[in-house]
């Protein structure tokens, strides 16, 4: 699955989480470690809101340390760990994690990224199924599709958009005008496809 596809995925789900942890021995967290998103961008919230440098024991308080910003961070000859989830959809999924501070026989770590996890599903926007149409003249643009939620969300994203048809190959045509608002002298009868309306919501 692509980048685009998740960040499709993502942005359809009403929330959406991804678990991180840092194993550490005597290896510092921040400033060394870090995540990337999605964008490539290095992230300093360790599993606290976007924004915060820090893990998330120090965005609630409870580090060990209370002047560092994680346990890792602490550097000492005991082992400890940071964990919890980001679920900041603008910046997941977590690409990479990355880690330093391990030159020496008694610095060492353990990295994991646990999967994406989205859970519900907004309401977009709702098709009405029209009829076995095309609108040629009236086509935005046609992509290839996964699936009718797909098109209804590529569709949901382009402002001009106000129906669709997609046929039995899964090519998806968005469409500028309505066919219940064209001449019907505009409409081709095909087979081939299903047309729908798009209705917004929120859009």
């Amino acid at each position: 699955m692509s980048i685009a596809q998740i960040v499709a995925l993502m942005e359809s789900s009403t929330t959406c989480r991804q678990y991180i942890r840092f194993d550490c021995h005597n290896a510092f967290n921040l400033p060394h470690g870090y995540w990337v998103s999605r964008n490539g961008t290095a992230m300093y919230n360790w599993a606290s809101p976007t924004g915060f440098y820090g893990c998330a024991c120090a965005y609630r308080g409870d580090c060990t340390d209370p002047s560092k910003p994680c346990e890792c961070s602490i550097n000492d000859l005991t082992m400890r760990y940071d964990d919890g989830y980001v679920d900041d959809i603008s910046t997941l999924p977590v690409t990479e994690l990355r880690h330093g501070d391990t030159g020496h026989s008694s610095e060492y770590g353990i990295s994991t990224i646990g999967a994406l996890e989205c859970t519900g599903l907004k309401i977009i926007g709702l098709m009405q199924f029209f009829d076995n149409i095309f609108m040629s003249e009236y086509v935005i643009i046609t992509l290839p599709v996964k699936s009718l939620l797909t098109c209804l969300r590529l569709c949901q994203l382009i402002e001009e958009c106000q129906s669709m048809s997609v046929n039995d190959w899964m090519s998806c045509s968005l469409n500028s005008q309505s066919a219940r608002e064209i001449p019907k002298s505009k409409i081709n009868r095909d087979d081939h496809y299903k047309h729908y309306e798009y209705f917004e919501i929120n859009k």
